[in-house]
C-alpha cells in the first residue's frame, strides 16, 4: 500500500513538472506593469482612506472647519507632509499665474491712457525758450523765457562734472538698472503705506517721465504709469540719451529748466563750462530748488548739501578727494549773478518783440512759450545798427523843436521783409522807452496823399501825372467858407498839374482827388496796398471807417501804423504788387525740423504797374519838390522817391521814401502828442537820409531806376484849361488808357 502511494505521488510530481514546462510564460514586463498598477492603486486607495479619515475628524460646520485648520496641531498635520508640499506648490503656481495675469491687466489698463508714441524724448515740457536770430541765422537777438527759460543742448555740451554730480545724488545705480529700482520702490511703498512720508523712490528715468510725460499728482495710479513708461523708455533709448533728456528737462529753480538755462542764469556761462563746485551746487538744488535757492534765505543749507554731493562723488569714484577738497573751499554763492531783466541782452528789441507778436498770432502764445522755436528773422543787423544810430543822432534836433521821440522802419522793396526797425528813441528810456511807436497808429499827415492820387488814376481813366487840378478856395464837406481848407503856405496857386501838386504837397488837389475817387475807395486801396490794421477813417481804436472823413485825404481824422505805411509805399516800389510785410524767414523746432519757411511770391496786383510807375516818377522828381526838401533826401547815385507829412498842430512828422531796393519810413513826435516847432523835414530828413545813404553803400543795383511800362504815353496839356495842347503846353506821362481831353470831347 505504501508502495502504491509512493508511486502515485511520484507520478503526480512528474506530471506537474511537465505541465509547468508546457505552459506559455508571461513576459517580465507584464509582471512589472501589474506591480506598478497595483502599487498605484494601493496608494490611491490609501490616499482616499486618509482623506476620508481626515474629513471624518473635521467639523461639519464651514466656520468651525475654517478655524480647525488654524489649530497648531491640525495646521502642522495638514501642511507639513508630502501632501501638504504638493498642495503648497499647486497654490504657488496658481498664485504666480494670477499675479502675471493681474500685472498684464494693470499694464494694459493704465497703458491705454498714456502717450502712444515715446519715440521722441520731449524736453522743456514746462516751456522752452524761443530764440530769435537775425537773417543770417548766426546772431542771437533774444531768448524769450515765457514761463521758464530752457535751452536744450547735447550731452557733450553739458560738463561731465554736472552729469556725475546728478547721478551721485539722484540715482547712483543709473547705469545698472532697467528704469526702476526695486529697492527704492519697495522702500517708498512701505514708507507711504505707513504714512511716514511721500517718498518717490524714483530713478532718473522715472523722474524724467514724471516731469516730461505725466503730471505731478501724488497718487499710486500716477506712480504705476510712471513705472510703465520708465521701463518702455529704457527699452527704447540708451542711458546717455535718457540722461541728456533729464538734464535738459529738470528744474533748477527760479525760471531755469535744464542745465544750460541754469548755467546761464546762475553763472552766466554755458553748461559745458561749469566747474566742479558749480556742478555740485546745481545738483544739490534738484530736490527743492525754491528752498535751496542760491539767492534765497537758505543758501547756507545749499552749501551743506553741495558738500554732501561732493562727498558722494568721492565715494562713487567720480572725483578725487583732492578735487573735492578744493571745490569745498570755493565760495560758489558769490559767483551767482543777480536775476537779470528779461530784456537785458536783447538786440533790435522793437523788431524782435513785434516778430514775437506775429509768431504768437500764428501759433498761439502758449505754444511760443512752450515749444522752444528757433526763429530766423528778416532783420539785417548791419542796417539795424545804421537805423539805431540815425535815430540817436537825430534826437538833438527833435528835442530842440519840442519833440522827444522818433521811429524808423525799413523794408526790402521787392519782398516786404523788414530789414530794420527802431520803435523809439531808446528801448531803455524811462517812462515810454518800451512803447513801439513804429507799430502804434498815428496821424500820417500829407504822407497819405500818394494813396489819393493812385486811387484816382486807378478808378478813373481820365487822370495822369499831367492832369490839371485847381488849387483854389473850395467849399469841401466838413469845412466852411469862413474856415476853408488851406495849404501849408496858406496860399492857393490856381491851376496845377498832378505832378506839381503832389511834389509841392498841396492840400486842395489831394482832397479833390479823394473826393472824386470816393473816400471808401481810397481807404480800400490803401488797405490793398498794405495799410491793413491802422485806423484810416476815425480815431476809435480797432474800428475802421466809422464815418466818411474827407480830411483823411491829407492825413487828418485817421491814424495808421508806420510799419504798414512803409510796406504800403513799398507797393509803389514793387510796381503795384502787394506783398505782406514779413518779419520771419524760418521757424524750426528744438530738433531742427523746419516748421515754416518764407518763400517769395509774385504778390497780388493792388494797382496797375502804369499807375505805380506814374507815382514813382512823380515822387522822385526833384524839380517839383517844395523848397528845402531836396538837401534832405538826395543821395548821390541813388534814385529816391519821397513824400513827407505833417499833421495839424505839428504833432507828428513823417518822411516816407524809397528806391528800387529799400523803402524807409521815419516818424518824429512827442510821446504825449504835443506840438513841435520848426520845419518838420529838418527833423525827419537827417534821420532818413543818414540811414538810406549808409544802407545803399555797396548795395548791388543801388542806382537802378524804375522801368516805364510799355504803352504809356506822353501827352502835352494846357495847364490852365486841362485840355490837350496841340502846341506848347506842359507835357507829362499818362497811362495807356488815357484819352486826352479836348473842348469837343470834354
Amino acid at each position: 500500500m505504501n508502495n502504491v502511494s509512493k508511486k502515485i505521488k511520484s507520478f503526480l510530481s512528474t506530471a506537474r513538472v511537465a505541465f509547468t514546462k508546457s505552459k506559455p510564460k508571461k513576459s517580465s514586463k507584464a509582471i512589472v506593469n501589474r506591480n506598478i498598477g497595483d502599487r498605484l492603486k494601493s496608494r490611491k486607495d490609501l490616499k482616499a482612506r486618509r482623506r476620508a479619515d481626515h474629513k471624518a475628524r473635521m467639523p461639519k460646520n464651514p466656520v468651525k472647519r475654517f478655524f480647525y485648520y488654524f489649530h497648531p496641531k491640525n495646521f502642522a498635520a495638514y501642511w507639513f507632509n508630502r501632501d501638504g508640499l504638493i498642495r503648497a506648490l499647486k497654490i504657488l503656481g496658481i498664485g504666480i499665474a494670477i499675479l502675471m495675469i493681474f500685472t498684464l491687466a494693470v499694464f494694459a489698463y493704465f497703458r491705454k491712457d498714456l502717450p502712444k508714441n515715446i519715440t521722441d524724448l520731449k524736453t522743456c515740457s514746462e516751456g522752452a525758450s524761443t530764440q530769435y536770430y537775425d537773417r543770417s541765422g548766426q546772431t542771437l537777438l533774444w531768448s524769450s523765457s515765457g514761463d521758464v527759460e530752457c535751452y536744450p543742448v547735447k550731452l557733450e555740451n553739458i560738463n561731465t562734472n554736472l552729469q556725475k554730480a546728478v547721478i551721485s545724488i539722484e540715482d547712483k545705480n543709473f547705469y545698472n538698472h532697467g528704469g526702476y529700482s526695486a529697492e527704492g520702490v519697495t522702500r517708498a511703498f512701505i514708507s507711504n503705506l505707513t504714512g511716514k512720508s511721500t517718498q518717490g523712490g524714483s530713478t532718473i528715468t522715472q523722474q524724467f517721465v514724471k516731469n516730461s510725460l505725466l503730471s505731478q499728482e501724488q497718487t499710486y495710479t500716477r506712480k504705476i504709469k510712471e513705472l510703465i513708461l520708465a521701463i518702455e523708455l529704457e527699452r527704447t533709448y540708451t542711458k546717455d540719451e535718457i540722461l541728456n533728456a533729464y538734464l535738459n528737462e529738470i528744474s533748477f529753480g527760479s525760471t531755469f529748466a535744464g542745465a544750460q538755462a541754469a548755467a546761464r542764469g546762475y553763472f552766466e556761462k554755458d553748461a559745458k563750462d561749469l566747474t566742479l563746485d558749480e556742478s555740485a551746487t546745481l545738483a544739490a538744488l534738484i530736490p527743492a530748488p525754491t528752498y535751496y535757492s542760491p539767492t534765497g534765505d537758505n543758501s547756507a543749507e545749499l552749501i551743506e548739501r553741495r558738500n554732501y554731493v561732493l562727498g558722494l562723488m568721492v565715494e562713487q569714484g567720480y572725483a578725487t578727494q583732492e578735487e573735492v577738497d578744493a571745490a569745498k573751499q570755493v565760495d560758489t554763492i558769490a559767483k551767482v549773478v543777480p536775476k537779470k531783466d528779461k530784456y537785458r541782452d536783447i538786440k533790435a528789441p522793437y523788431f524782435v518783440l513785434e516778430a514775437q507778436k506775429k509768431l504768437e498770432q500764428e501759433y498761439g502764445a502758449t505754444n511760443v512759450r512752450k515749444v522752444g522755436y528757433k526763429v530766423t528773422t528778416t532783420v539785417d543787423m548791419r542796417l539795424q545798427e545804421f537805423a539805431e544810430n540815425a535815430i540817436k543822432n537825430g534826437m538833438r534836433r527833435i528835442e530842440l523843436d519840442g519833440g522827444n521821440n522818433a521811429a524808423l522802419v525799413s523794408v526790402e522793396a521787392q519782398t516786404g521783409q523788414v530789414l530794420a526797425m527802431v520803435g523809439g528813441r531808446d528801448f531803455n528810456y524811462p517812462g515810454y522807452g518800451q512803447v513801439n511807436y513804429a507799430t502804434s497808429p498815428r496821424s500820417p499827415g500829407s504822407s497819405f496823399k500818394p494813396y489819393d492820387y493812385a486811387a484816382l488814376m486807378t478808378k478813373s481813366q481820365d487822370w495822369g501825372a499831367g492832369s490839371t487840378f485847381y488849387d483854389v478856395k473850395t467849399n469841401f464837406p466838413g469845412y466852411s467858407l469862413n474856415d476853408p481848407l488851406k495849404n501849408y503856405d496858406r496860399q492857393y496857386v490856381g491851376a496845377i498839374g498832378m505832378r506839381a501838386a503832389i511834389g509841392g504837397s498841396r492840400n486842395v488837389p489831394a482832397m479833390k482827388a479823394m473826393y472824386i475817387a470816393g473816400i471808401p475807395y481810397v481807404h480800400d486801396l490803401a488797405k490793398k496796398m498794405g495799410v491793413t490794421s491802422g485806423v484810416t477813417g476815425c480815431y476809435t481804436p480797432g474800428v475802421e471807417d466809422c464815418q466818411d472823413i474827407l480830411a483823411t485825404s491829407i492825413g487828418d481824422g485817421g491814424q495808421i501804423r508806420l510799419d504798414e505805411h512803409t510796406n504800403g509805399i513799398a507797393t509803389f516800389a514793387r510796381m503795384g504788387s502787394y506783398k505782406p510785410i514779413t518779419y520771419i524767414l524760418k521757424v524750426e523746432d528744438t530738433k531742427g525740423k523746419v516748421i515754416k519757411e518764407w518763400a517769395d511770391s509774385v504778390g497780388e496786383r493792388a494797382i496797375d504797374e502804369q499807375v505805380a510807375y506814374s507815382m514813382n516818377d512823380m515822387l522822385s522828381d526833384a524839380s517839383v519838390r517844395y523848397g528845402g526838401l531836396n538837401p534832405q533826401v538826395l543821395i548821390n547815385g541813388v534814385t529816391t522817391a519821397v513824400k513827407t507829412g505833417t499833421t495839424n498842430n505839428a504833432e507828428n512828422g513823417w518822411m516816407m521814401g524809397y528806391s528800387t531796393k529799400i523803402v524807409t519810413g521815419v516818424w518824429v513826435g512827442h510821446h504825449e502828442n504835443k506840438a513841435m516847432g520848426g520845419g518838420m523835414e529838418q527833423k525827419t530828413g537827417p534821420i532818413w537820409r543818414e540811414f538810406m545813404k549808409n544802407a545803399h553803400q555797396g548795395l548791388a543795383g543801388a542806382g537802378d531806376k524804375w522801368t516805364q511800362p510799355a504803352g504809356m504815353k506822353r501827352v502835352c496839356i494846357n495847364t490852365t484849361t486841362g485840355y490837350s495842347a496841340t502846341s506848347g503846353g506842359k507835357c507829362d506821362i499818362f497811362p495807356s488808357w488815357y484819352t486826352p481831353r479836348t473842348p469837343d470831347n470834354s
